[in-house]
């Protein structure tokens, strides 16, 4: 048995030293093909270069020989390459100029971000105040909305319009979408969780909109304004205007009416004053009635303005009503208004500071119609985009000193209150105050 294994072990030891050896032939047969390889390659590479200068050499002669030919055009030949090497030289400085000022420009001009889609998409929504609260709740009424402003109008019908006008004009018409505010909720909950569980106050019965069509045409937007203005949909007077282009309010024509209970409604209102109309209820009396509200609590804040198609309405108003209940009202004892005449209202005048006073005429106009179309959070974007390095530090400076910024104004017109002095007569009469007190 040992000697087995003896046998079989010396076996083992033969077979690999055999295979070792045959490896490394292998490997040196490869390195001499290697050597071979590599020696041929230079070999051709030494050639290529001999045949090169050789050719090389032959151009030269033959250059030579011709400009010993044509010795006369040397001089001309010789300025014409001066004047292209000057040519490119003064296109490569002007290129390097113009990239400098480009670099310059984009460092120095911040880039601005104006909301142009923002502003594109105000262009094409109407605003719909006194809207019934129950296309909310209630699907059939919403579609019936939805339709009425959807569908094109036509003054004449008896109007022949060729099936390309009928296309354009049902595209015109299309809504995009439909977006809901102004909406008051009986409980203190998140805006999103209280409109998911429709738990809206029933004091209150209607809602603005902001209606979005998908196409932007003038004439049509101008007339579902001039159309829709005082229609009534489900026993509300709506009142429509333009997002981009309101209309301006008209003191002559209009009323102002306070002693307003906090609940009271707009048809209210409007029935009220209709009580004026001379012809019957056909008659075109009141352009819109607007109760003005407070923003998160959608209460209202005791006043309101009423516009009328003509200003003779106004003397009647103020002479017929003022004074006087109303004679439906929310709550069951009436108020006694108070009418009188609109008082004109200057609105002040906004001066662009820094990198704004850098903009152009189209950029300018952009951004005013930005600042009064736009919602708070696009406003915030721009201000930010226009926020001028160093004004932020200045107001640190100005709070560690002990100055209070007031924070209502808007930063380009931000006044500094000073510090209250401790030896003024402010201060000597509170000491002398508390003094009393103690004693």
């Amino acid at each position: 048995m040992l000697q087995s294994l003896f046998n079989a072990n010396n076996n083992n030891k033969t077979s690999d030293s055999i295979k070792n050896k045959l490896l490394n032939k292998r490997l040196s047969d490869q390195k001499e093909k290697i050597k071979e390889l590599n020696e041929l390659k230079n070999a051709t590479e030494e050639t290529t270069q001999l045949n090169s200068r050789k050719d090389k050499k032959n151009k030269q002669l033959q250059n030579s020989h011709f400009n010993e030919d044509d010795d006369a055009g040397l001089e001309a030949r010789y300025q014409q390459k001066l004047e292209a090497d000057n040519l490119v030289e003064n296109d490569n400085e002007m290129d390097i100029e113009e990239d400098a000022t480009n670099i310059v420009n984009d460092v120095v001009k911040p880039k601005i971000d104006l909301r142009e889609e923002e502003l594109e998409k105000a262009a094409k929504t109407i605003f719909i105040g006194n809207l019934p609260q129950s296309v909310l709740t209630d699907k059939k009424i919403h579609k019936q909305f939805l339709t009425l402003f959807s569908t094109p109008i036509k003054e004449n019908e008896h109007e022949v319009v060729s099936e390309e006008a009928e296309k354009e004009e049902i595209k015109n018409y299309k809504v995009k979408s439909c977006r809901f505010r102004s909406i008051a909720f009986s409980e203190p909950l998140p805006k999103a969780v209280a409109f998911k569980q429709l738990k809206l106050d029933p004091k209150r019965d209607s809602i603005n909109c902001y209606l979005v069509y998908q196409n932007f045409d003038r004439k049509t937007i101008s007339k579902i304004i001039k159309h829709f203005n005082g229609f009534v949909f489900q026993g509300h007077h709506l009142r429509l205007d333009s997002v981009t282009n309101p209309a301006k309010q008209d003191t002559t024509r209009s009323v102002f009416v306070g002693n307003l209970d906090f609940e009271e409604l707009e048809e209210n209102l409007y029935q009220h004053f209709k009580q004026l109309a001379t012809t019957g209820s056909d008659e075109k009396l009141i352009e819109y009635v607007r109760i003005i509200r407070d923003s998160k609590t959608q209460m209202g804040k005791g006043f309101a303005y009423v516009q009328f198609y003509d200003s003779s309405y106004v003397n009647k108003a103020i002479e017929l009503l003022n004074g006087k209940k109303m004679a439906k009202s929310i709550n069951k004892k009436a108020r006694e208004l108070r009418v009188t005449r609109c008082k004109k209202t200057f609105t002040p005048v906004t001066k662009h500071n820094g990198s704004a006073a850098n903009l152009n005429d189209k950029q300018k106009s952009k951004l005013g119609r930005a600042q009064k179309v736009l919602g708070k959070m696009d406003k915030k974007l721009i201000r930010e985009s226009l926020t001028i390095e160093g004004e932020r530090a200045t107001q640190d400076k100005q709070k560690q000193k002990g100055f209070k910024v007031s924070k209502m104004l808007t930063k380009s017109t931000q006044k500094v209150k000073k510090p209250r002095s401790k030896e003024g007569r402010s201060a000597k009469r509170s000491t002398e105050h508390k003094n009393k007190e103690t004693k």
